[in-house]
């Protein structure tokens, strides 16, 4: 993640070190970290996140292990553009309904494009993602996954690895709640035989 020069500039500490460098390979901000390996029980499997400063020559994003080079970004010079052109507005989508999210992208350097879905149910104050590192332009999911709202949008988010670009619905659309899903519950009270049950109902609808 990348921010403006002057915030989250410390330089941490870890074996590992993420490192903006110029064209000629100086380096103009390194930090270092250690990776998450609470899920696995491999000390060079893991995950991290790491926010940093961003630097305005930055030509490429070095990743490594103590001296070793182990993965590479150049920055290229475009950021890239997308547009959601389903749904974008007015749209109204059944409750577990199959629906078809479709956009558009390029990238005038021709970088691979990796995307995000995000959704929102109070006209974008909050946002959940709902996909990421999708390569094709559409994704289909069941609309039953969703909570329901009046006031829903949809966010794609395109990255080249560095750069980002990014388009909203253009009004809101509606997704329909789903109804009450029963669910059987067995009762019996202490003067009740033992052969005996009641039967009770109970929904929860979003």
């Amino acid at each position: 993640v990348m921010l403006p020069q002057g915030s989250s500039d410390e330089p941490g500490a870890g074996l590992y070190a993420l490192e903006l460098q110029d064209a000629g390979g100086a380096a103009l901000f390194t930090r270092s970290f250690d990776l998450d390996n609470s899920h696995s029980d491999s000390p060079n499997a893991g995950s991290f996140f790491q926010i940093v400063p961003w630097q305005p020559n930055t030509a490429r994003v070095v990743i490594r292990q103590g001296q070793t080079v182990i993965h590479v970004q150049s920055v290229s010079a475009h950021a890239p553009t997308v547009t959601l052109l389903s749904p974008n507005g007015g749209e109204q989508w059944a409750p577990n309904s199959d629906q078809t999210i479709t956009w558009s992208a390029s990238d005038a350097d021709g970088d691979v494009l990796h995307y995000v879905l995000q959704y929102s149910t109070d006209d974008g104050a909050t946002w959940t993602a709902i996909a990421t590192d999708l390569t094709e332009t559409s994704y289909t999911l069941n609309a039953g996954v969703l909570a329901g709202s009046e006031q829903a949008l949809l966010r794609v988010i395109a990255t080249d690895g560095v750069n980002t670009g990014q388009d909203t619905s253009d009004a809101a659309f509606t997704v329909e709640g789903k109804p009450p899903a029963p669910t059987w519950r067995m009762a019996r009270s202490a003067t009740t035989a033992a052969s005996a049950g009641g039967r009770a109902w109970k929904g929860i609808s979003e």
